[in-house]
């Protein structure tokens, strides 16, 4: 299951409430967020050319960053859990070109891992 927020900024916080139920009722849950950050100047993993994977260990600008605020807080509460960061790249219908293309391939890769 995937838990996303759109408004390019802490969206996915208001989620928060989803993924501890589901995650709760024995769910695998994950989170991404479209994101204000500068997530392409930050150590996360890019997956594909509009997508980066970030973690508690993520390194990047700590002036804004509410995706690696979120990792690190989960992590301390005991849940290692990334969170996918989608970049702005224009027309909602590419970012759902993209968030198709990304779940068929990357995140079925990674989540069969989890």
């Amino acid at each position: 299951m995937l838990i996303a927020g759109a408004g390019r900024g802490f969206d996915v916080y208001s989620g928060l409430p989803l993924f501890f139920a589901f995650r709760a009722a024995g769910a695998n849950v994950h989170l991404a967020n479209l994101s204000f950050a500068d997530i392409f100047g930050s150590s996360a993993h890019q997956h594909t050319e509009a997508m980066v994977e970030i973690t508690a260990a993520t390194t990047g600008d700590n002036r804004y960053f509410p995706e690696l605020v979120l990792c690190r807080w989960l992590e301390a509460q005991g849940m290692t859990t990334p969170i996918y960061g989608f970049d702005n790249t224009g027309v909602l219908l590419r970012a759902g070109v993209l968030l198709r293309a990304a779940m068929k391939g990357q995140f079925r890769n990674n989540f069969e891992r989890s």
